[in-house]
């Protein structure tokens, strides 16, 4: 049913939730309040955007979500005001990426050829398993993480902190360049993180050609 001409009185409530759920292309537009980490997230083209920091950081600027012509104008979600360049709230995208960074050994195939990290084949789908190297994620806490990747399926996986069964985000159903919101609690350093088709179904292999963290 359509209804047009809505006036409405007082309070205008929306949906509340205790954790984010996975994103689908029906969820383009909702908006939904986390009562878990009292955020506000909104659906996009591409998943979930926190859209709280507009309200202490604005809808334009330097340090806003968007641009000086919101959320779709010049300084968008992509723009040097947005979500990446300098990154949402004045944040700075940084790559961590290379085998300078992580390592693949304890994968059976695959791993690092030179330019980027190439999945491994087991059962039908592919898989990507990297361990931090050197001494970069001692008290790194970053609040976002961005994985660019070549391919046809989405991905699955977790990005892991120290200590038994801190599984600190895992990353569901994911595109490429697709951004993650990290809320890291009383979780460690990280130690792995994990990709792969799994549940997407995804018969092909693929690569990763970029690792970055918003700090």
């Amino acid at each position: 049913m359509k209804f047009y001409g809505i006036d409405a009185q007082g309070s205008f409530i929306i949906e509340k939730l205790t954790a984010l759920p996975v994103w689908g292309a029906s969820d383009k537009g909702r908006i939904i309040y986390i009562t878990a980490s009292k955020k506000l997230y909104g659906g996009i083209s591409t998943g979930w955007s926190d859209i709280s920091l507009a309200a202490s950081s604005g809808t334009s600027g330097t340090s806003g979500i968007s641009g000086t012509s919101g959320i779709s104008g010049t300084g968008g979600t992509s723009g040097t005001s947005g979500t990446s360049g300098t990154g949402a709230a004045g944040c700075v995208w940084t790559p961590k990426f290379d085998n300078t960074h992580w390592d693949a050994s304890a994968q059976p195939a695959g791993g690092w050829d030179g330019t980027k990290w190439a999945s491994y084949e087991m059962g039908g789908l592919w898989y990507v398993e990297l361990t931090e190297l050197g001494t970069w994620v001692e008290g790194y806490r970053p609040t976002r993480i961005r994985i660019t990747y070549t391919g046809t399926y989405r991905l699955d996986g977790y990005l892991k902190g120290i200590g038994a069964g801190y599984l600190f985000y895992i990353i569901t159903g994911i595109f490429s360049e697709q951004q993650i919101i990290l809320d890291w609690g009383e979780r460690g350093d990280i130690v792995n993180l994990d990709l792969g088709t799994s549940i997407w179904g995804g018969t092909d292999q693929f690569w990763i050609t970029n690792i970055e963290f918003c700090n």
